[in-house]
């Protein structure tokens, strides 16, 4: 079977435009000034992410959308993952899968923001509390939480306890979540593809951006008179790192176009997605660093930006457990 795997026309062009924004607005250097943590540099452009079209990309034509798919969000999500922007705008872009008619506008509009709850064990709808961790949360209006039967939007919890990331750009939160009036809902397991696509998506841009920044510094950086990127080594470093990328790339890309298609609970290809893109993302921002030489373990550098927010992704909703666990359930690959 041949899969076409190559973006259309349009988008190329989205793509395009979204990653010209970005490059003008939220280069990787706010990340190493205190004012942009947070989410604070993105919140800044937030009205100009809504006008973009960003909150509106997979929703309907006849609800005021741009009547796109789930390819469109995570063609963007790569992107996002290149200039690692903030999680909360990922998780506002999938409240809108959820959001009724009384919410939807007003997150189109970019007047409403939706941050990730990442729960600290299994979700169950039927407890009454849920344990959580709030990413980016300052100043939203609704947090996202969902399993593999179900999506549900909540009011964002007022008593917030701070706690300390390890990606120290993100603002981190813990709160027990109130589970019994959820502000909207969506059953089924759309939410739990959806979610992990555009999460392995942001993993894939990260590990194509660290690969690009290896060999980029191969080609300038100096040692014995000559370029490093001509020692045996480093080449192999970066082939390796580019084979990590492309396969992350890859997969996610044919798992979307494979959940387009489904409405059955099977997660093999999803989960394929989430494990390779993780570790694409991890193991090119290690390996970055030591390419970087004492220069990648500063903190004044780019490289560790990108190493921690990889693993922070990773962790999101998720771990290499679970999705070997969702490999191992599912029935195979698809055919």
């Amino acid at each position: 079977m041949i899969v076409d795997l190559l973006p259309t026309e349009d988008q190329e062009a989205f793509r395009d435009s979204v990653a010209a924004l970005l490059a003008d607005e939220l280069p990787i250097a706010r990340l190493h000034e205190e004012a942009a943590f947070g989410g604070a540099a993105e919140r800044a452009i937030w009205g100009t992410l809504a006008e973009l079209g960003l909150f509106g990309l997979s929703v309907s034509e006849a609800r005021g959308g741009f009547g796109c798919t789930l390819a469109e969000e995570v063609t963007v999500a790569r992107e996002f993952g290149k200039h690692l922007v903030s999680p909360t705008v990922l998780s506002t872009m999938l409240a809108t899968h959820v959001a009724g008619d009384d919410i939807l506008p007003a997150i189109m509009a970019g007047e409403t923001r939706v941050a990730f709850a990442n729960p600290l064990k299994p979700v169950d709808f039927s407890n009454d509390t849920a344990d959580v961790q709030l990413i980016d949360a300052e100043g939203v209006d609704y947090v996202l939480l969902w399993n593999a039967q179900e999506a549900r939007l909540y009011r964002a919890p007022t008593d917030a306890r701070q706690a300390e990331c390890l990606d120290d750009t993100v603002g981190l939160a813990r709160a027990v979540l109130d589970l019994g009036s959820p502000a909207a809902r969506r059953e089924g397991p759309w939410m739990l593809r959806a979610a992990s696509l555009m999460l392995s998506a942001a993993l894939a841009g990260n590990a194509e951006a660290t690969c690009a920044m290896a060999v980029e510094y191969g080609k300038f950086r100096e040692q014995f008179g000559q370029p490093i990127g001509s020692f045996q080594s480093i080449k192999h470093y970066c082939a390796e790192m580019a084979r990590r990328a492309e396969a992350a790339v890859a997969q996610t890309l044919f798992a979307t176009l494979d959940a387009l298609e489904r409405e059955d609970g099977n997660l093999f290809e999803v989960a394929a997605a989430r494990l390779l893109a993780g570790d694409a993302a991890r193991e090119n921002g290690r390996f970055n660093i030591q390419i970087h030489g004492g220069i990648g373990f500063t903190y004044e550098a780019d490289a560790h930006l990108f190493l921690k927010r990889a693993w922070l992704l990773s962790a999101l909703t998720s771990s290499e457990r679970i999705e070997q666990a969702r490999i191992i359930a599912a029935d195979g690959p698809t055919a």
